[in-house]
């Protein structure tokens, strides 16, 4: 785990434990420190903000309020404030968020749980506030506040796709109008996006792969972050070993065709569609889900550069990655082939000194270390388990060094 997604809960009132969730969320950000040993990251999002604030005074639904006489006059200022007051509660408590979003999926503005509706720019036709003008009031506001001891980086605008269609009709509101309407695009850091679609099914993890191809074309320039996403089309009828690959091989996709730099579960722990379920006070159960994350975020350290990995293999799918250190490597193989394979290995340039080998099977190994990866008979050959899902977690050296972003 190297960034944690945490809600904005200062002044909710769709729920009367707020502070209570807020202390709740700290302490699950301590014992996780703890336990890694290391600080974690953090993203502070939005599901909604104080009812007082919209324009319909609810949690579900509803946009940033206005003024009565003139629908144009929205409360951007109050906004802004509100999210400055949020963040220097959160550091008070000793949370100092490296990341920032001001609303998850402002182009949903369903009525079935908390949320908020912000278009790409206000119009007065729809009475719906602009995202452009929302983000752009609480950058600076915590800038102008001396209270705030750090701004964090802004991400955004955190669609539920790379792109929706508004009130069922058939004019699309695509992910880059949010972009072309921002104020400043400097100011952000990252764009961000879930992955929610209909035809991304258990059975076909691959449905979005042009699109992803197609965004990563022509969004670049700065880092991507698939800040959520879980199956929501898995049922009880599907296998653990299919929900396991469907997974880890979004993942993949997301990670070599989108060329992601960060990759978000919906949720860590609670209910059924977490990666951890709690069904009672005593006792978790892992996720198929739990696996196919693992096999990535156990092993791909923070700030990892991604490695230029190529197969001829038909059905088998790598990725690598280098930590920042430049000493050690992870290769992720997908095998989506029946029968076992053996692949051929070839380093360009560099010396493995060892390493440990982690496998999924269909057959019901669950990220179980399998053995070592030994390179004293300077071994080329590698076996791969049909219908299995492989980390390679590697040392290396190289005479040459690896070109490293500062």
């Amino acid at each position: 785990l190297d960034i944690l997604r945490i809600r904005n809960y200062y002044l909710a009132d769709d729920s009367d434990e707020g502070e209570t969730e807020i202390s709740n969320t700290i302490k699950v950000i301590q014992l996780g420190e703890k336990t890694l040993g290391r600080s974690l990251l953090t993203l502070l999002t939005s599901w909604t903000p104080p009812s007082s604030l919209k324009n319909n005074k609810a949690p579900n639904g509803g946009t940033i309020s206005y003024d009565p006489t003139n629908i144009m006059d929205y409360h951007y200022q109050q906004y802004g404030t509100w999210w400055t007051e949020s963040l220097i509660h959160y550091q008070s408590l000793g949370v100092y968020p490296e990341y920032l979003s001001i609303q998850t999926e402002p182009n949903n503005d369903t009525q079935d749980h908390p949320s908020m509706k912000l278009d790409p720019y206000q119009e007065k036709a729809n009475g719906i506030a602009g995202y452009n003008m929302a983000i752009e009031a609480a950058i600076q506001a915590m800038h102008l506040d001396d209270n705030v001891t750090d701004v964090p980086k802004f991400i955004g605008p955190e669609t539920s796709n790379f792109e929706e269609y508004q009130d069922d009709s058939d004019e699309p509101c695509p992910f880059d109008v949010y972009i072309g309407n921002l104020v400043f695009t400097r100011t952000i850091y990252a764009w961000a996006h879930h992955l929610y679609y209909d035809e991304l099914s258990t059975n076909n993890p691959d449905a979005l792969n042009d699109k992803m191809k197609k965004f990563q074309g022509h969004f670049s320039s700065k880092p991507i972050f698939i800040t959520e996403y879980y199956n929501r089309d898995a049922t009880a009828a599907d296998s653990d070993w299919d929900r396991l690959w469907h997974y880890a091989k979004v993942m993949h996709n997301a990670l070599t065709l989108e060329s992601a730099s960060a990759f978000f579960y919906k949720n860590l722990y609670g209910d059924d569609d977490a990666l951890v379920s709690l069904p009672d006070n005593e006792s978790y159960v892992l996720s198929p889900e739990y696996y196919a994350f693992k096999h990535y975020s156990a092993f791909i350290e923070q700030e990892s550069r991604r490695l230029d990995v190529t197969t001829e293999e038909s059905g088998v799918f790598i990725s690598g990655f280098s930590n920042r250190s430049v000493d050690k490597m992870t290769l992720v193989i997908l095998n989506e082939n029946v029968n076992d394979i053996t692949l051929n290995l070839e380093f360009d340039g560099i010396s493995i000194t060892g390493g440990k080998i982690y496998t999924s099977t269909k057959k019901g190994k669950l990220c179980d270390q399998v053995g070592d990866f030994d390179p004293a008979d300077d071994r080329k050959q590698f076996a791969v388990s049909g219908e299995s899902i492989t980390t390679l977690y590697l040392k290396y050296v190289s005479p040459y060094g690896i070109e490293y972003w500062s």
